[in-house]
């Protein structure tokens, strides 16, 4: 992978792990009274219409990098995915135990402490230990980290998705497309929905795109480019009313299809607009970039925590919910950085253990 791809796969990476923060930063609920409502939608615009670019960009370069030293001539071998699967294992696995059970040790010990422990239901220590377990690991405490428990599932099967898109190429992503808007997953255990599909399109995507050596900058023109920007932001105002006007709209097969087709607009135009600024302005690294794993590993526990106490303690009106949603956004960012800093600063050898080596 050239330097210029590479930049962009890290200034991208670190953009959309500020996403996820700001993705978690809600602070306020819809008002049946209209009371709120602009705040509301400015909020949720932000935070849950992002979620339509982050998750699948995030699926598609995973996938494009585990891949990047294949081609569609590659004969298919095990023992070629042994070494990849191996790794992965290693800078996800050992990050996702740790944080989780990081996480989870925290909150327990929370609920424990005097004064504290009354704002708390249902605490961690009456639960049975496979509820333990399963509050830790699988669908963990640590929520953000649901995204790196289905990569490591599509890891598992990698050597048969690349199969798929070798052999079944354009018309098996096409296909897969529209299965998304059909089924939601391939199956689900004890409640918890495995190998969901519109991300498994996502993931082969990557993959088709590695092994073909797609070239993945998009150079539209300037009036292209805006029209490209105006039509999602369009589009994603519109799912974000329409979701409010219909909630049971997970119902509506058409409006599932139209959404993962507003997500494909979203994430391609987040990707030809960096394309449009990097040609302008010339983006160079920065040291910043490195940190954008332990904001995503840290923020979770602390912003619900900081969000809710805000809420229960200061009780504010919508003007002041929205003024403190991103000075809630802002700090935790910050505070992450500098957690960080001082983490690889103090330990570079464990921190590089627990962040994947990132």
């Amino acid at each position: 992978m050239d330097k210029r791809l590479s930049l962009k796969f890290s200034i991208i990476s670190f953009l959309l792990l500020i996403g996820v923060v700001v993705g978690h930063g809600v602070n306020i609920k819809y008002a049946s009274s209209g009371s709120g409502f602009a705040v509301w939608f400015i909020e949720s615009f932000l935070s849950t219409r992002l979620i339509k670019v982050i998750i699948p960009t995030f699926f598609f370069m995973s996938a494009y990098l585990f891949f990047l030293s294949f081609d569609v001539k590659t004969p298919f071998s095990l023992g070629t995915f042994t070494p990849k699967i191996s790794k992965r294992f290693r800078t996800l696995g050992i990050p996702y135990v740790f944080w989780c059970a990081f996480w989870f040790i925290f909150w327990y010990v929370m609920q424990k402490l005097p004064g504290i422990s009354a704002y708390f239901g249902n605490p961690l220590s009456d639960m049975p230990l496979e509820k333990q377990f399963w509050t830790m690991f699988i669908e963990p405490i640590n929520y953000p980290f649901w995204f790196i428990r289905e990569l490591i599932m599509y890891v598992v099967i990698t050597p048969l998705l690349y199969l798929y898109v070798k052999y079944f190429r354009i018309i098996g992503l096409l296909l897969l497309y529209i299965v998304a808007g059909i089924w939601f997953s391939l199956f689900t255990v004890w409640d918890v929905e495995v190998y969901r599909i519109h991300m498994i399109f996502w993931f082969c995507f990557g993959i088709y795109c590695s092994i073909h050596k797609i070239n993945l900058r998009l150079d539209f023109q300037p009036w292209f480019q805006l029209l490209l920007v105006i039509v999602s932001l369009s589009l994603l105002a519109f799912t974000q009313i329409f979701e409010l006007r219909f909630p049971n709209y997970g119902d509506f097969t058409l409006y599932r299809i139209f959404s993962n087709i507003i997500s494909l607009v979203a994430c391609v135009t987040l990707w030809s607009t960096y394309d449009f600024l990097d040609k302008r302005m010339n983006f160079s690294y920065h040291n910043l970039y490195a940190f954008g794993f332990i904001i995503y590993a840290v923020h979770g526990i602390p912003i619900l925590l900081l969000k809710e106490g805000i809420v229960k303690v200061l009780n504010p009106s919508p003007g002041l919910a929205l003024g403190l949603y991103f000075a809630t956004i802002a700090a935790m960012i910050l505070a992450c950085i500098g957690f960080g800093m001082l983490f690889k600063k103090v330990s570079p050898r464990f921190y590089g253990l627990v962040t994947g080596n990132r």
